[in-house]
């Protein structure tokens, strides 16, 4: 339940706090999390401005509202890389929307996970600059960004999004924990083929599949093991 719980909850200290103060009632505890989330996103929104200039403000809020759009069309599949033409009609391409990229990714507000077309290290030199995935930088928001009601995913009936709302919480809680260590993040695609994260791991590249159902086996982990030679670890061996 605890899991469950932070995926409508997040971790922003305010949301987190009114969680605590109200989880005896827990509907009016969702509200005013609820309520309190909306808040915050309409505060990152004007501050936009205040930093970056009018002009500017408008791409970064067109882009920041353009990432939970984007993750909710990869339904149960794995999410896929961020695609500039869906964020503003007549401005499309990774130069137009550089400075706003790096705007939220320098104030932490998105998540930008590499794909690598080649798991061998170092894994950035198999990256183009121009081809990521993007993430919400918390998982609360996320809902609330989708306007996911609480009891929608209490009761885990969102269906398809569970694909990838399990992958932005692993993301979000990979750079919680190993800010230092594993930032930036990756990803791996090779033909259909996929695999969530990769990382370098002891001198090798190991991955990390991420699935939300009960049916866990992969057969992007299985190639990705047969192609570099390395079986995946369990536990918390990869971790």
């Amino acid at each position: 339940m605890v899991g469950v719980v932070h995926y409508v909850v997040g971790g922003m200290p305010e949301a987190v706090a009114a969680y605590k103060r109200l989880s005896h009632q827990i509907h009016s505890a969702f509200t005013i999390v609820r309520e309190i989330q909306r808040d915050l996103l309409s505060a990152y929104e004007n501050d936009f401005a205040k930093h970056a200039g009018k002009l500017n403000a408008i791409h970064i809020q067109s882009l920041y509202r353009s990432i939970p759009a984007q993750l909710g069309s990869a339904h149960d599949n794995s999410v896929q890389r961020f695609r500039f033409g869906e964020v503003m009609a007549g401005k499309k391409g990774f130069a137009a929307w550089e400075r706003p990229l790096h705007w939220l990714v320098n104030a932490g507000l998105t998540l930008q996970v590499k794909i690598a077309n080649n798991a061998q290290l170092p894994v950035e030199h198999y990256c183009k600059a121009n081809i990521f995935k993007l993430y919400m930088h918390d998982i609360g928001l996320l809902g609330c960004a989708q306007a996911l009601g609480p009891d929608i995913l209490i009761n885990q009936a969102y269906g398809l999004a569970k694909g990838f709302f399990a992958e932005n919480f692993v993301m979000q809680e990979l750079r919680a924990a190993h800010s230092q260590q594993l930032w930036p993040l990756y990803s791996w695609s090779k033909g259909e083929a996929e695999i969530e994260v990769v990382r370098p791991y002891h001198g090798s590249v190991i991955p990390i599949e991420v699935k939300s159902g009960h049916r866990t086996q992969s057969k992007s982990l299985g190639q990705f093991s047969k192609l570099y030679k390395l079986l995946p670890l369990t536990g918390d061996e990869g971790t």
